[in-house]
């Protein structure tokens, strides 16, 4: 309203206004000015005045005889294309697949976590995600059962998901990277920002980062509650995303 109030009240000798026959005008109706009707002349205002107003109706010449110019306008000789550019900004999880990728080993650590109902899957997976980086940074805590609660009541899912459920299984999950990967240091949810090769800036934030003496070591973590012969398929269509986190790890020098 108040761009449409710039536009009409600025103008000192001509006002044009420009709508296409037979198709709505909202932003003209945004006015309630039922008398300001383009195609009467004159404009009759609700007091007792008059305003001068004059329709044009335009029409494009066929393209063979369009790119000379006249009193009513200049018409392109074509239909001029935009050159096509890349994305400015890349988010990993928007990535496709990488092609080269393939599942090497399924790990199994114990039974799945169980789900009461059919909660909200992204509220899901955003609460095991800070469930995870809350235990992974801070293991053992006396408080860690009312801080998991108050995070589940949080997304909205503590009916769906219990306590002596969730939290036994990211101790699974926690025994596992430790006896595989040994790390020396664990990193949650890193931040990154960098340019790639094509000057593109990519944003993303890396779920978890294992410093080890024979490198770095990216693991993305996804609540996924399908099938056992889906694991593959879905974890092959994450690998686009963990191609960013793995440049974003190289950027800095690191292995």
């Amino acid at each position: 309203m108040r761009l449409l109030y710039v536009g009409l009240t600025r103008a000192r000798d001509l006002l044009v206004l420009t709508v296409e026959r037979e198709r709505p005008q909202p932003w003209l109706h945004l006015l309630n000015a039922v008398w300001l009707k383009p195609c009467e002349s004159p404009l009759r205002l609700p007091g007792r005045g008059q305003l001068d107003c004059r329709t044009l109706n335009l029409q494009p010449p066929p393209p063979g005889q369009r790119g000379g110019g006249s009193a009513e306008g200049f018409w392109f000789t074509g239909t001029i294309f935009a050159t096509s550019r890349l994305p400015a900004i890349v988010t990993p999880s928007a990535q496709p697949p990488t092609p080269q990728a393939k599942v090497m080993d399924v790990v199994e650590f114990g039974r799945r976590l169980p789900l009461q109902g059919r909660p909200d899957d992204g509220d899901l997976g955003e609460a095991i995600h800070a469930i995870i980086a809350v235990e992974l940074l801070n293991p053992g805590r006396p408080d860690r059962e009312a801080c998991t609660a108050r995070i589940l009541k949080g997304f909205g899912i503590e009916s769906a998901v219990r306590l002596e459920d969730v939290l036994p299984m990211i101790d699974r999950f926690r025994v596992q990277i430790e006896s595989r990967f040994h790390p020396k240091s664990w990193l949650v949810e890193v931040p990154f920002s960098l340019h790639n090769s094509s000057g593109q800036r990519v944003l993303g934030f890396i779920d978890l980062l294992l410093e080890t003496a024979d490198g770095w070591i990216v693991i993305d973590h996804i609540s996924f509650p399908g099938p056992r012969s889906s694991w593959e398929a879905e974890a092959l269509s994450y690998s686009g995303q963990l191609s960013c986190y793995r440049g974003a790890v190289e950027a800095t020098g690191k292995a």
